[in-house]
């Protein structure tokens, strides 16, 4: 039940196949891959003509030399770094983060950087 419902919820997210009456669980999931590359690409071209947005402006990141797996780490990173601050804010700490998560966050960002810098 719990599974059905949350194909349904994927089915409605994606829209090449939102409004179909009937979509197989295979249809779902390669739609929803095939909408997620597009939303990373789409993502990277609005890097490239507007740059990173002022949340970001910190990040070392040269977004004219950005490809498609660079933005999909990126997405990761930020991805978890959100859910941690959303952890935070849930356990009742403050914003501010453990000197563990800061040596976290910024181990994976010299990585990233160091990444870019070798291409």
């Amino acid at each position: 039940m719990v599974r059905r419902m949350e194909y349904q919820r994927l089915r409605n997210m994606v829209p090449s196949i939102a409004t179909k009456p009937l979509v197989s669980k295979v249809t779902v999931i390669e739609e929803a891959i095939r909408y997620i590359d597009y939303l990373h690409s789409a993502l990277l071209t609005r890097l490239r003509t507007k740059g990173l947005p002022s949340c970001l402006r910190g990040v070392d990141v040269d977004v004219n030399h950005l490809n498609l797996d660079d933005i999909k780490e990126l997405v990761c990173q930020l991805v978890q770094r959100n859910n941690q601050l959303k952890k935070q804010q849930q356990q009742g700490r403050s914003n501010s983060r453990t000197e563990e998560e800061d040596e976290v966050l910024n181990e994976r960002l010299i990585m990233w950087n160091n990444k870019q810098r070798l291409k």
